[in-house]
């Protein structure tokens, strides 16, 4: 037998390069180092996305926003900071924990889609602070909110697709969206 007839068993096959890959050394988390950066990566991105959002917001709590007519039901200015950063906390978590199942083949396309959509929501999310409190227009905010409340309904729905749990961490966002939402409204409509 000649040395071409016979396969290289060095050589890995498709599969096999794949289950190494995928198998991973794992910390005492049962995290990979990739899995470590990405949740970095999630992290660091909501977090410039709460920078961005909080740096439009910075005068108007003070200036602007204590002259306009609210209802009952509008909450204390002190607790939009920790209901935010748990908010962020777990959008990011949430999105990490999707982004995992990335590196199976059969759900990398929902995945992408979702990332996608994930980082369109985080935009709106920057777009809306900065119509509302930035340019001081409820009207205009109103209108780009209920965008904004869309894409966190499909962020949302496309989570559950992939990981119940991720899924259940964005349900209080969509209901702060809502919230949101409602009381965005009511002040255009109550100040124009």
């Amino acid at each position: 037998m000649t040395m071409n007839s016979q396969p290289d068993r060095d050589l890995e096959t498709a599969p096999q390069l794949e289950d190494r890959l995928l198998s991973r050394p794992k910390n005492k988390f049962g995290l990979s180092q990739r899995d470590v950066y990405s949740l970095i990566g999630w992290i660091g991105l909501v977090a410039v996305v709460a920078l961005c959002g909080s740096l439009a917001t910075r005068s108007s709590p003070e200036n602007w926003n204590p002259g306009l007519d609210k209802p009952w039901f509008h909450r204390p200015a002190w607790i939009f900071g920790p209901v935010w950063t748990a908010l962020y906390v777990m959008m990011a978590i949430s999105a990490w924990m999707i982004w995992r199942r990335r590196d199976d083949a059969s759900h990398r396309r929902a995945v992408n889609f979702f990332a996608v959509v994930f980082v369109i929501q985080l935009a709106l999310n920057v777009l809306w602070s900065v119509l509302f409190f930035g340019l001081r227009s409820p009207m205009w905010a109103f209108m780009e909110i209920c965008m904004l409340w869309i894409a966190v309904a499909t962020t949302v729905f496309l989570s559950f697709r992939q990981n119940k749990l991720a899924g259940w961490m964005l349900v209080p966002y969509l209901g702060w969206a809502s919230f949101a939402l409602v009381l965005n409204l009511i002040v255009w409509r109550s100040n124009s």
